[in-house]
């Protein structure tokens, strides 16, 4: 019968992987381009994906940040 490696028992062959610490980078957010959003809200209007009423909450969601 085949001997069972187990923590007590402990490791004969290798010792296991040790997986190292990746470090947090923080970036400097990006500035949005309005005009961006903007023509994208239209195309989105224009084809009917957004109807006005979903462009009233866009923005009475907006106000709020403001």
């Amino acid at each position: 019968m085949k001997k069972i490696n187990s923590l007590a028992g402990g490791y004969s062959k290798s010792i296991p992987n040790i997986r190292s610490k990746k470090e947090f980078k923080l970036s400097q957010p990006k500035q949005a381009n309005v005009e961006e959003i903007y023509n994208k809200i239209k195309m989105l209007h224009a084809d009917g994906n957004l109807n006005t009423s979903d462009i009233n909450i866009i923005i009475t969601e907006l106000k709020k940040i403001v």
